[in-house]
């Protein structure tokens, strides 16, 4: 799952230390859906981080075979998100 526009310039002002409610402003949206998105859109980069972890171990791991099924499949199609 992609971030949207909107969860990555959230993202890059917070980066900035911009407060939730500047950002509100900035972008002209209320401050917790600020707030939910960002949050949000941790979680997504969460379990894209476990995802390749597990990719990960299966590489290191030599299986070689259920590495490639997983991929040929596209089971793990979030991980578009880096």
């Amino acid at each position: 799952m992609a971030l949207t526009e909107r969860e990555k310039a959230i993202l890059r002002l917070k980066a900035e230390g911009v407060s939730d409610y500047r950002i509100a402003r900035k972008l002209k949206i209320e401050t917790p859906n600020v707030t939910r998105s960002r949050k949000n859109t941790l979680k997504k980069i969460e379990h894209a981080k476990e995802d390749l972890e597990f990719i990960n171990s299966l590489k290191t791991e030599r299986h070689s075979l259920c590495y490639l099924l997983l991929f040929g499949c596209g089971c793990f199609s979030r991980i578009r998100i880096l």
